[in-house]
């Protein structure tokens, strides 16, 4: 029986060394000197998924899963706790500027991601796809990467221009709805029609060029069954490597498939420079901003003719559907985590919603964008440097009132592609020329969980909310051009009013809301521009969201701008 401490293993204190060098090739070449002068400061980043890995053939929200670093004793001996962690930095192109070659929006940073289709037919997870018509191996890749979120603010330069790699042990996957074959060297990867069933690679690939993937030769469904311990304590000669046989698993589509679908064209006025556009079908009882889309369409800037491109939303149910699209102009409009999709930023064009009714065919609407977002409404709650939750009592009696702040929360030192130097919180203006507090929506919406992120709902999925509205007596003197728009800035005044707490349908406004009393605890503000921007807080940039190692290294000014975003409201009688 073999044993597996009879193997040939590596001692985990060994650091290859390795060097990166250009040697023309002209026939046979000899000669050539290569000095190693590189010496890995940490072993290859092993890991283990950490949750679940999975999404269905039909998806078309991206999913999320973390991996953690984890030393692997075999049969490598692949690190210890000390020497086994992600080494998160920035991508940066040839001139040493940021860069998004996925087009999702985000920063690309190191490890890079790839989710790498597998061939049903080995069970050891180890045999790339193989085409069982072309007789060939192919190339099929999952869109994957690190969402970079945690990390930012660490990853800004520094005083003296360094922008320091973090280490840490966990990270989080951001996986795309799309599949693309990558097979041909040299040529783009060409998009496939959709999802396949089935298990994928997973593979990170750090700065230093060191590679981990799973499944791998260690895990136990690579090897003989004997040697493979099921639970500890494990024998002498048995190893327990079950985590190392995992995958990305595509499920099987979660509802038969519908034909009826939306498409049309998208047009955009102008001619401006466009990163990507992305076009959106929402359920009727599931609207934005807080509904998620049934279906999407996403393209490059590239693939725009004339200013217009095709788009399709396929595999719908009959009925009516809410469609929309935002055309990314400034390459930062990201779809996760919902801080960057639920405010485009200044230039980005729009759609402006429209209906459109399906049945077992497609319908057509085309779509033209023409309405460029203003400056994101990016805020804080006055007097809340310190972090801590805003007390809001209303004292006995009907009002009660607090102050926001709009600020530039995503700048050059949270982001580095696009970043915002201003923000304003945009308001019609009506006929009289004075600016419309009623084109701006406030809402408290009661939250559960310490990050504040999700609304606290009952048994029929409706929220407690407060509703709010700015001040219209301090916008007296103001004067705007009716039909335009109205950048509020400075500290504005919000009044709340009791008798507005209901409970309330977030997902479908057409269902009513019911007046109840008051309910004290902890609320998120969430205020929507008239351009239909939405900034919340709490909200993903709160400090306590980051990797701990990140938050550690990033500035105290950083740190102090992020902290209001991690602020509550505490409401009280």
């Amino acid at each position: 029986m073999p044993a597996a401490s009879g193997l040939r293993t590596a001692s985990a204190a060994w650091r290859p060394e390795a060097t990166s060098c250009k040697i023309p090739v002209a026939g046979l070449v000899t000669g050539q000197e290569v000095t190693l002068a590189q010496q890995m400061s940490l072993d290859p980043p092993a890991f283990e998924i950490d949750g679940n890995a999975e999404m269905s053939a039909d998806s078309v929200a991206p999913v999320r899963f973390g991996v953690t670093a984890r030393p692997v004793a075999f049969p490598i001996a692949a690190g210890n706790a000390a020497t086994t962690a992600f080494t998160v930095a920035l991508v940066k192109d040839g001139g040493g500027a940021t860069v998004d070659a996925d087009g999702d929006g985000l920063p690309d940073v190191w490890p890079r991601v790839f989710l790498v289709r597998l061939d049903p037919s080995d069970p050891s997870g180890l045999t790339q796809y193989r085409s069982p018509d072309l007789h060939i191996t192919q190339t099929q890749v999952i869109a994957a990467a690190l969402d970079p979120t945690p990390f930012l603010p660490a990853l800004r330069p520094q005083p003296g221009g360094n922008a320091p790699a973090v280490l840490t042990g966990h990270l989080e996957i951001i996986v795309r709805p799309a599949l693309f074959d990558a097979s041909a060297p040299g040529a783009p990867p060409r998009r496939l029609p959709s999802l396949e069933p089935g298990r994928y690679r997973i593979v990170l690939l750090s700065q230093t060029g060191q590679v981990w993937q799973i499944p791998n030769e260690a895990g136990s469904a690579a090897l003989d069954p004997r040697v493979v311990c099921a639970t500890a304590p494990c024998a002498s000669g048995t190893v327990q490597t079950q985590s190392q046989s995992d995958a990305f698993q595509i499920l099987a589509p979660a509802h038969p498939r519908y034909t009826g679908g939306i498409s049309g064209s998208l047009t955009v006025v102008g001619a401006p420079a466009i990163a990507s556009a992305h076009v959106f079908a929402y359920a009727m009882d599931a609207q934005p901003p807080f509904g998620l889309p049934v279906s999407a369409d996403f393209h490059l800037g590239t693939e725009f003719q004339g200013g217009t491109v095709g788009y399709r939303l396929p595999n719908l149910p009959g009925g009516d559907y809410i469609v929309s699209a935002v055309v990314d102009t400034r390459g930062d409009f990201a779809t996760t985590p919902a801080v960057f999709a639920m405010a485009p930023g200044a230039g980005s064009l729009v759609a402006a919603p429209s209906i459109a009714s399906v049945g077992a065919t497609f319908a057509s609407l085309n779509l033209t964008a023409a309405a460029a977002m203003p400056l994101r409404p990016s805020f804080q709650l006055a007097g809340t440097a310190s972090g801590v939750d805003l007390e809001l009592p209303f004292n006995g009696g009907a009002l009660a009132s607090m102050q926001i702040e709009p600020t530039a929360i995503l700048d050059a030192t949270v982001t580095p592609l696009r970043p915002d130097s201003f923000a304003a919180l945009t308001l019609a203006c009506g006929g009289s020329g004075k600016p419309d507090v009623g084109s701006v929506s406030i809402e408290l919406i009661k939250v559960d969980g310490a990050a504040g992120l999700l609304a606290e709902l009952d048994s029929t999925g409706k929220a407690t909310v407060l509703t709010a509205s700015l001040d219209s007596t301090q916008f007296s003197s103001a004067s705007c051009t009716p039909g335009g728009l109205f950048a509020a800035t400075g500290s504005l005044s919000v009044v709340v009013q009791k008798a507005s707490s209901a409970k309330v349908n977030l997902l479908d406004p057409r269902v009513a809301s019911v007046s109840v009393p008051l309910v004290p605890g902890r609320y998120s503000l969430a205020i929507t521009s008239a351009a239909k921007q939405v900034w919340r807080v709490p909200n993903e940039l709160q400090p306590g969201l980051l990797d701990p190692a990140a938050l550690l290294a990033t500035p105290a000014t950083t740190q102090a701008l992020l902290r209001p975003q991690q602020v509550a409201v505490n409401v009280s009688p």
